[in-house]
């Protein structure tokens, strides 16, 4: 019974020191100089001695970047709520940048719809393209128009030739949104949601 003690406790080590066995006697933060991943347990130096190691640097407790921010997608895509309070959330994830409108186009179908496409002028964001809209969502934008966007990196295009916008293409989509102000920089807008190069 004690030989089965000792080998969960040994097992429990293995699991507990990333896979690698150690000896018994072994104090805490030293590795003997020979160890292994698999099978029994190592013996120690001929010496008995063990060998003092560095610990590895421990990797940090918390991320400065936040996850993407999840969302309930109400009107046109958006997530609901605040934009204000939305975009800020994109900015801890650095989700958020500043994009032109290069192609608005509006579909052809019963319930119409706009869908613009927009390319990234500066930001956070990975993403280069983003696409704003959807079936059923009527947006008075215009080709050169100027937003913050908080981008969901959900790749995509349309493939509806029969509603008038196939081969739409697009790296990311925008979940919060604000047209920049009369005189509004790229470099101030970034600076409001925390995006600083």
């Amino acid at each position: 019974m004690r030989r089965l003690a000792s080998v969960s406790a040994a097992f429990f080590l293995v699991a507990a020191c990333g896979g690698k066995v150690l000896d018994e006697g072994t104090p805490a933060g030293v590795v003997p100089t020979s160890t292994a991943t698999s099978g029994p347990t190592s013996s120690p130096p001929s010496t008995g001695a063990p060998v003092p190691t560095s610990s590895p640097p421990s990797a940090p407790t918390s991320s400065p970047v936040s996850p993407v921010p999840a969302g309930k997608v109400g009107q046109c895509g958006l997530y609901d709520g605040d934009a204000e309070a939305n975009l800020k959330a994109f900015g801890l994830a650095r989700a958020v940048g500043v994009y032109r409108a290069v192609e608005v186009a509006e579909e052809c179908s019963g319930a119409g719809g706009t869908h613009v496409t927009l390319v990234r002028v500066g930001g956070c964001s990975s993403a280069r393209v983003v696409h704003y809209g959807e079936h059923a969502c009527f947006l008075e934008w215009q080709v050169g128009d100027v937003f913050a966007i908080g981008v969901a990196p959900e790749p995509g295009k349309t493939e509806n030739p029969g509603w008038c916008i196939d081969g739409l293409e697009w790296d990311g989509v925008a979940r919060a949104v604000r047209k920049l102000d009369d005189g509004e920089t790229t470099a101030a807008a970034l600076a409001r949601y925390g995006c600083t190069p």
